[in-house]
């Protein structure tokens, strides 16, 4: 049941000043959630839903792109470090982290010795490409 690139799902809230994006897309197996703004303590449970709400679909993996967030607060981390942990074997997934706001935090805490942080959104769908042979250039 391969799905090629298109959007499932976009969503955006402003929570007390907060503001957070969501948006949803496949590529073949592989869910794609990428989000935009902040993810702190009020916001966390808005990317909590977005990644529910992929699973629901039972990818092959799942790649959450923060690649267009500025600020990643402790709490989503831990969102990071739950989704992790509640997969099942042989579910990939990965976090796309380049920013200061992101990657640095993600090391600083040691999340990336738990979940596999990639550069660009490029470099983790090759990665997942190659290891379930599916092939990469039918996404974005």
């Amino acid at each position: 049941m391969g799905r090629n690139s298109y959007e499932d799902h976009r969503d955006a809230v402003d929570l007390r000043g907060t503001t957070i994006g969501t948006e949803t897309r496949w590529c073949d197996t592989t869910a794609i959630v990428s989000v935009t703004g902040d993810i702190d303590m009020q916001s966390a449970t808005h990317l909590t839903d977005a990644i529910g709400n992929a699973l629901a679909q039972a990818p092959a993996g799942l790649i959450v792109d923060l690649a267009g967030v500025e600020f990643l607060a402790s709490a989503g981390m831990t969102v990071l470090l739950s989704t992790n942990s509640k997969l099942g074997p042989g579910m990939r997934f990965a976090v796309v982290a380049d920013g200061p706001g992101t990657s640095r935090p993600l090391r600083l805490m040691g999340v990336d010795a738990a979940v596999r942080v990639y550069p660009t959104l490029a470099d983790a769908l090759k990665d997942f490409a190659e290891a379930s042979l599916e092939d990469p250039s039918v996404c974005p």
